[in-house]
């Protein structure tokens, strides 16, 4: 859908989703650091509550937490640092040259219209941008 829409499109998701856990993910040139909150994204950035940063370093793959370090599960973690490798490898240009790529990120449900949780639990992004130094 984004090949054909490009940045003239908008996505809507239906059945409605409610988020589980959201956060940033940003991919920097040494690091990918994910940043994580419970619910909602707006928690995150409007009312900058913050439950983790995990700081993964590119070259050594060691990981920093700043936070709950059990807030997200190792296989969260993982998920999110294969799709910076994606994303990384994709912008890897704009990356070493510029400064960074920012994704934001739900850990989300399908619900129904009276917002009960409807089959599994997945990782959306809905939103890429580039971040200059």
């Amino acid at each position: 859908m984004l090949n054909r829409y490009g940045d003239t499109g908008l996505v809507v998701y239906y059945p409605y989703f409610i988020a589980l856990k959201s956060g940033t993910l940003e991919i920097a040139a040494e690091a990918t650091i994910i940043e994580a909150v419970k619910d909602d994204l707006w928690n995150l950035t409007t009312d900058g509550s913050r439950d983790v940063t995990v700081v993964v370093d590119r070259h050594t793959g060691h990981i920093t937490f700043y936070g709950k370090s059990d807030f997200l599960k190792s296989n969260e973690i993982e998920q999110l640092v294969a799709c910076a490798r994606k994303v990384r490898t994709r912008l890897k240009d704009y990356i070493y040259v510029h400064s960074s790529v920012l994704l934001e990120w739900s850990y989300a449900v399908n619900t129904d219209v009276q917002h009960r949780p409807i089959g599994e639990v997945y990782l959306v992004f809905y939103e890429c941008r580039t971040i200059k130094a």
